[in-house]
């Protein structure tokens, strides 16, 4: 049986996997009808946007 009582510890990578797979309707995924541009999901250098919740995520994905 699945364990269900530590969703939240899982959905910031569920969301950034949903949000970088194409969708069959836009033809492109989330994040690119969003930034307008397919992000990096590890980028190597710092990405500078006016973003708080972009700047947060970024932190997140660092600390992983």
């Amino acid at each position: 049986m699945a364990q269900q009582n530590d969703w939240d510890e899982w959905l910031t990578i569920a969301s950034t996997v949903h949000n970088n797979h194409t969708n069959s309707t836009l033809g492109m995924t989330p994040n690119e009808a969003l930034f307008g541009y397919c992000p990096n999901l590890y980028p190597r250098t710092s990405v500078d946007t006016p973003n708080e919740m972009v700047e947060n995520c970024l932190g997140l994905l660092e600390q992983k």
